[in-house]
């Protein structure tokens, strides 16, 4: 744009008063009006000059005067021609300027509802991730019905018409991750079961009857079989369906077994489907083609297709249901399915997720701001300010903080205030943002009283304990699943409560005992003592446990594989702490006295309606009547 600015001569294009040429039409919105009242400021200056300036030559000037006359017209003109380049420059640069400006605008606004964008990217990884991956479920019910109530109670609860559109897409964000998930679960998973749960034949030898092992998905054949490649045969549907006979010996005609493939031979004669070229595959596993998958078509009827083509050109004796088995060992076929499974659910949400991240950088552009200007949009500007998530990861990016709001915010978050913006879909991300055991050590408001690198220990701790023991306990009782579950909930909830519980007794214990500023300063040095001592004993009774457990582990399985079969115990715990923060009563202290609140929206909704009636939402009160 700026070569062509300064190379290409612009015409220029007088217009009739009230109309437009060609570079008005071309020019912004906002360009042109400032032109526009620019224009009267110019026209003025002009006439000034004009009054101040002598006249020019008079019009009996003698005719050799003319060159030079024509001479400085022609300087005049290149100065206007070289000023109108100038001009466009200068109206270039003022458009890269604005969008340059727009576009970093847009970026911090971005990076302040970025949390909120991400919900719709979490609730298809929680919704997809248990039934594509973990193969859990009964979490995969509970996350979409849990998934699916958060997102009708924000379109219900939302004030601001931006809200309400995120909560519809957090609506069709979980039921896109219902129906993917069991896409990929039929197409992998299935498969993998039954591949897994059926049963294995050993020695096997190709010249059997193939109709007594009908119920086999894995067959492991004699060191004799090899695949007969010089006999199979292509059957072209969509594609090559390729087939070739299994032998034992050297001159037999009847074929039972078959191994096949797609698009991996010739018409006629040549086969290198799966790992054919090495002819054999003595005492291992092949899997047996089972049209297990409800979601893919049909493949035994074009392998019979071509079976049949084979048998009349070879004249081989064809059994009435001959077993077509993928000549490949059944680990790496199982390892394929499983690649499968997690590249299509990768995919999936990554998808969701750039998408997400091009909404949070587009609609700025166009104006369209969740929070507003410093938070205007929201019903309480005041207390939007104080939201912060996690660290900041630009210095340019971080909101300015007193140590006296710092000092409100902790005391809030200790005393589980829910209504904060009242943007119920902005609370609920900062309530799971200062509570989850997981997102909190990443996302937790930096004067959080439990602080991040607590969190982190907290996190540390919790995973180790769920990985070993909880592992031992479901093989040591593997049908009691409620107890695993019960231990898992009690690992996750229960630390971050109970140092909650220890941190309002302590400041009550401070208020009542601190009389004097050097008594109060050592209760507090003693309580940081005392937090540290808790902390180093819960994390060497953590190291304990796990190795304890990892050694009893070994006695069962191999340590790993008994850590990835038992994975689910984790994607639980991810989930079971916003389920009960959604239905867990609680006492809440009100300006009438203690009532009970029944999950999350319960809470929410009372302090709205304290707020909506201009009386501040009350905090716990020490002995002295203090808050």
């Amino acid at each position: 744009v700026l070569r062509f600015a300064l190379t290409v001569p612009v015409p220029y294009q007088p217009a009739a008063p009230g109309g437009k040429n060609f570079m008005t039409t071309m020019m912004p919105s906002w360009l042109r009006s400032q032109q526009a009242a620019e224009t009267p400021m110019q026209e003025t200056a002009l006439e000034d000059k004009a009054e101040h300036e002598p006249m020019g030559e008079p019009e009996d000037a003698e005719e050799g005067d003319a060159p030079h006359d024509a001479a400085e017209h022609g300087e005049a003109g290149s100065d206007g021609h070289d000023s109108k380049k100038q001009g466009f420059f200068k109206a270039t640069l003022s458009i890269l300027r604005t969008l340059l400006g727009k576009i970093w605008g847009a970026f911090l606004i971005a990076h302040k509802t970025l949390p909120d964008f991400m919900l719709p990217v979490a609730f298809f990884a929680v919704t997809m991730v248990p039934v594509a991956l973990i193969e859990a479920d009964n979490m995969g019910n509970m996350a979409l019905i849990v998934c699916t109530g958060l997102s009708i109670i924000f379109i219900c609860f939302s004030v601001g018409k931006t809200w309400r559109v995120l909560g519809f897409a957090c609506l069709v964000a979980t039921l896109l991750a219902g129906s993917l998930a069991t896409y990929a679960e039929k197409k992998y998973l299935v498969e993998m079961r039954m591949v897994d749960r059926s049963r294995w034949y050993d020695n096997v030898r190709p010249s059997e009857d193939p109709g007594a092992k009908k119920d086999a998905s894995v067959i492991s054949f004699s060191g004799a079989a090899y695949v007969d490649t010089s006999r199979s045969v292509g059957y072209r549907d969509a594609g090559l369906w390729c087939v070739a006979p299994l032998f034992d010996m050297a001159g037999t005609s009847y074929a039972g077994y078959w191994a096949v493939g797609r698009n991996c031979c010739n018409t006629r004669g040549r086969f290198w489907c799966g790992i054919s070229s090495t002819n054999s595959l003595a005492n291992k596993g092949t899997v047996v083609l089972l049209d297990a998958s409800p979601v893919l078509p049909p493949q035994i009827p074009k392998y019979m297709i071509a079976a049949e083509m084979a048998s009349s050109t070879y004249s081989l004796a064809l059994p009435r249901n001959p077993t077509f088995v993928q000549w490949t060992d059944h680990e790496d076929y199982m390892e394929d399915l499983w690649r499968g499974s997690v590249g299509f659910t990768i995919t999936a949400i990554l998808a969701i997720l750039g998408v997400s991240l091009v909404a949070a950088f587009v609609l700025p552009l166009i104006g369209a701001n969740l929070l507003g200007e410093n938070g205007s949009e929201l019903p309480q500007p005041a207390k939007a300010k104080n939201m912060i998530f996690g660290p900041s990861l630009l210095r340019c990016c971080s909101t300015r903080r007193s140590d006296q709001d710092d000092a409100l915010v902790a005391r809030d978050l200790l005393h589980q205030r829910h209504y904060w913006c009242g943007e119920v879909i902005h609370d609920y991300i900062f309530h799971v943002c200062n509570t989850h055991v997981v997102i909190g050590a990443l996302a937790c408001h930096p004067a959080h009283p439990l602080s991040q690198g607590r969190r982190l220990v907290l996190m540390a701790c919790a995973v180790a304990l769920i990985l070993f023991p909880v592992t031992l306990l479901a093989l040591v009782l593997p049908s009691w699943f409620l107890l695993r579950h019960i231990v898992t909930s009690v690992l996750v909830m229960a630390p971050p409560r109970l140092f909650k519980m220890y941190r309002i007794s302590a400041e009550e214990r401070e208020l009542a005992q601190g009389s004097g500023l050097g008594r109060l300063e050592n209760s507090r040095d003693m309580g940081f003592i005392w937090e540290i001592l808790i902390f180093c004993c819960g994390v060497l009774l953590t190291v304990l446990l796990s190795v304890l457990s990892a050694l009893q582990i070994e006695s069962f399985d191999s340590l790993p594989v008994a850590l990835g079969k038992h994975s689910d115990h984790l994607c639980f715990a991810f989930l079971v702490q916003p389920f009960f923060d959604l239905v867990m009563p609680h006492r809440v202290m009100g300006p009438y006295g203690t009532i009970w609140c029944f999950g999350f929206i319960n809470h929410w909704r009372y302090e709205r309606d304290l707020a909506s009636n201009e009386k501040d939402i009350p905090l716990q009160k020490d002995s002295q009547g203090t808050v």
